[in-house]
């Protein structure tokens, strides 16, 4: 028995498990695929693919998400913050600065990946389904840096934490994307 005809006769049956099985399979490819190709120092604003600088790209994304969190900030959520360029102050001298990893960038691409090669579904609903997918993880993003820099701004020492466990949140709203995904393509498929 070949490799292959083992894996097929082992592999589960049940379209949900397998679907689960490409998402972790997708998900830690597109990570390491990324971790390959870009470089980028997650504390500064420096990011370079394939050993070309794209810095300043990124650095516009980041000036748009960085005015997009400060208008959420002061006009849905009433604060009173300031803007420069991409560091949005509270105080004397307390800011948090919006750089490439701020972005959303890595997880947009994940998340088209994972679903334009999701096989045996129309081109014109992957393409749909991942637009309006980046645009929930583009909320996401904002919402994110909003719930962290009013941490931050309660109490600075508030910042790392709220911080790792919103980009945490990331793969699970993913998650949950991909499970309404596969819900929907595996009754449409039947």
């Amino acid at each position: 028995m070949d490799f292959i005809s083992l894996i097929k006769n082992n592999f589960p049956k049940d379209a949900k498990i397998k679907g689960m099985i490409y998402f972790m399979i997708m998900i830690v490819l597109t990570h390491l695929l990324w971790k390959l190709v870009l470089d980028g120092d997650p504390n500064s604003h420096y990011i370079s693919i394939l050993g070309k600088d794209i810095t300043p790209v990124f650095f516009q994304i980041s000036l748009f998400v960085a005015k997009i969190a400060w208008w959420s900030l002061n006009n849905l959520l009433g604060q009173d913050f300031i803007l420069k360029g991409v560091n949005i102050f509270f105080g004397e001298g307390k800011y948090v600065t919006i750089i490439w990893a701020c972005s959303a960038v890595k997880q947009c691409y994940m998340f088209i990946c994972l679903i334009l090669f999701y096989p045996k579904v129309a081109w014109k609903k992957k393409v749909l389904f991942a637009f309006s997918g980046c645009i929930i993880l583009a909320i996401f993003n904002i919402l994110r840096i909003d719930i962290v820099t009013l941490g931050a701004k309660k109490d600075l020492s508030y910042f790392e934490p709220l911080h790792s466990f919103t980009q945490y949140l990331f793969y699970v709203v993913i998650f949950f994307l991909w499970v309404f995904w596969l819900e929907k393509t595996t009754k449409e498929n039947k």
